[in-house]
């Protein structure tokens, strides 16, 4: 069967797709986007009544959009939450409720955790853009109630603007004809979650983010959240019996479980946004030259180690950050190496850190942990400053390629000469200097008596058959003297 051939532009193309799918599900497991969801999704669920009493607060201080309060909610929980989400507004709106009636200190402890998840809402999302210092209090605290506000407004003002425009005559009749009204309540809730994820991603990390960047990203977490709430929607329908087990709290299992879904979702969102502006395709194909990945272990391991005096941990990212001329997916590797060394691990945080005493660590001993090539030199000089770490790695791989080549430098012909009898018999008569010393260190052995006893009477023989020929002459000497005589 022939294989189709794709046209070169197009197999390139395909190519970089796949690299940059790679790129993003290497850095959506690196910051731990999944623990990330089941953290913010247990915070959602204490933030969602403070966050929404500011919300309908704002929205209905002003008498033009307080009329909309009502139908807002209703369409929120109509068009976000897949299923029972009349269930869940009846009890929301009871929460609401007496919320409205707490007392101050009550109040302040509510504002707080909607603090709280903006708070991790924030981190998440400078871990993803490899942000390393979050914003001082003010501007965060500025940024949060921005959102809190800004958000009402909005959604209050295009309800206003598509009301006036619909009571329009003119309008009202193009509507009928086209049935505008219906296709943009369609289309609302698509529109809505677009806008929110591609602001959210364009302001809540502490670092410039380009708008077309944060636009491909909101697009993405729209459709794949539509995606995903039709696909929930279904799951659940096909596993009606949940109901049957958990009766009269089957809500809360099954609300926790879209709000993890929708975090998800949106923390993928912002790996595609922060993978536009870090991917580069020539970066993803470049691979570092073998004979140059055990210096960067060692390399790797001071980054590790120089972090770990100062009490923290380096993500991938950061260790690339570091060593800039490695690539991400060869530290990656590296680190495998390490974990199954156990040298070094993850923490639960998401960043590497050391498990074993560099004292106790030999060097010989990482050399052998992997098929590493040996560092030759090459006759290159890098820009290694003499003293520092990486000098100092530079250093001791020159020397070791120095041995090494003193080592290779013969002739082909030296490893096939066959060694002459005297050179055996000298090596086997001349132990080296290394044996010596082993014998000279080892103790005598005890001898057992039965070994010593046979020893003793094969001297005794031995000494026998010695005196006996001496014997046997002098007696044939001295004989005929005394026969003579």
């Amino acid at each position: 069967m022939r294989r189709l051939k794709l046209p070169p532009a197009i197999a390139r193309q395909l190519q970089q797709l796949l690299a940059f799918s790679r790129f993003i599900a290497r850095r959506f497991n690196d910051d731990q986007c999944f623990e990330a969801a089941g953290a913010l999704s247990f915070t959602t669920v204490f933030a969602m009544v403070p966050l929404f009493t500011v919300a309908l607060s704002v929205f209905s201080s002003f008498q033009e959009f307080s009329r909309f309060s009502k139908a807002v909610t209703n369409w929120v929980f109509q068009h976000f939450v897949p299923t029972s989400g009349a269930e869940i507004e009846i009890k929301f709106i009871e929460f609401i409720e007496k919320a409205s009636q707490l007392t101050a200190v009550g109040t302040i402890a509510l504002f707080i955790s909607g603090l709280l998840l903006m708070t991790s809402i924030e981190h998440s999302f400078n871990r993803i853009w490899r942000v390393v210092a979050p914003r001082r209090a003010l501007p965060r605290f500025i940024v949060f109630w921005t959102a809190l506000t800004l958000g009402p407004l909005l959604v209050g003002a295009g309800l206003a603007v598509s009301s006036a425009l619909l009571a329009s005559p003119y309008l009202a009749r193009f509507s009928e004809v086209y049935q505008l009204e219906a296709a943009g309540l369609a289309a609302l809730p698509f529109l809505v979650t677009f806008a929110a994820a591609a602001l959210a991603y364009l302001i809540v990390p502490n670092c410039p983010v380009r708008v077309n960047h944060a636009a491909i990203g909101g697009l993405f977490t729209a459709a794949a959240f539509e995606i995903a709430k039709t696909g929930f929607a279904e799951f659940i329908g096909q596993f009606a019996s949940y109901e049957k087990i958990y009766g009269a709290v089957a809500l809360i299992p099954v609300f926790l479980l879209w709000i993890y879904i929708s975090w998800v979702v949106a923390l993928l969102g912002a790996s595609l946004t922060a993978a536009l502006g870090a991917f580069s395709h020539e970066a993803s194909k470049r691979k570092l030259p073998e004979r140059e990945r055990f210096p960067a272990l060692l390399r790797l391991l001071g980054r590790l180690r120089e972090a770990q005096i100062q009490g923290v941990g380096l993500s991938v990212g950061e260790l690339a950050e570091r060593l800039p001329d490695v690539p991400e997916a060869t530290i990656a590797e590296l680190l495998g190496m390490l974990v199954r060394e156990r040298i070094a691990q993850r923490t639960d945080i998401g960043g590497w850190i050391l498990t074993r005493d560099p004292d106790l660590v030999r060097i010989r001993a990482l050399y052998r942990g992997d098929a590493f090539l040996l560092p030759l030199s090459d006759g290159k000089h890098t820009s290694a400053v003499a003293g520092t770490l990486d000098g100092k790695i530079e250093q001791m791989c020159e020397n070791a390629a120095q041995a090494a080549e003193r080592q290779l430098d013969q002739a082909l012909a030296e490893l096939f000469r066959k060694p002459s009898a005297r050179a055996l018999e000298a090596k086997v008569e001349s132990p080296g200097p290394a044996k010596r010393a082993r014998d000279e260190k080892r103790p005598p052995r005890p001898i057992p008596a039965a070994a010593a006893d046979a020893s003793a009477q094969n001297m005794r023989r031995a000494l026998t058959r010695k005196c006996r020929k001496p014997l046997i002459l002098m007696w044939a000497r001295i004989s005929p003297r005394l026969l003579s005589g």
